[in-house]
């Protein structure tokens, strides 16, 4: 459930879809947050809140970690269009997730380029941590 809600935070665009399970992976991906937050000058402290309440803060406090941690992990090409392979990909690194839940979380959240990739990145990002919530209860 610690796991879970961590990655969760930063969605998966984020934070569900590079939800894994093995301690390496998770170490992994924590670099990559810690990495991509430092980038945006995102404070740790913003980070362990994230980590202890499981909510995401408003997109003038994330900036564009977002799209930082896509395009690391492949899944924001640089045209800024989504590649839903990948996303799928690391959606499947979820141990509770199957490709059927993966794709339908992913359907209910349209990555649309308004000409803006960090709002892009965080809008995906926060729907797809609410829509994973959803498939989790269910």
């Amino acid at each position: 459930f610690y796991k879970m809600k961590y990655c969760a935070a930063f969605a998966l665009l984020l934070v569900a879809t590079l939800q894994v399970s093995a301690e390496d992976d998770m170490a992994e991906y924590r670099k990559l947050v810690t990495s991509c937050a430092e980038k945006e000058g995102i404070s740790p402290d913003v980070l362990k809140e994230i980590e202890t309440t499981g909510k995401r803060p408003a997109y003038s406090a994330l900036k564009c970690v977002d799209k930082c941690i896509l395009e690391k992990t492949g899944v924001l090409g640089a045209d800024g269009k989504v590649d839903v392979p990948m996303l799928i990909k690391n959606c499947l690194k979820h141990p509770k997730l199957d490709q059927a839940k993966c794709e339908r979380i992913i359907k209910e959240c349209p990555h649309t380029d308004k000409g803006d990739k960090c709002l892009m990145s965080y809008e995906g990002a926060n729907c797809m941590h609410n829509n994973l919530a959803k498939v989790l209860m269910q």
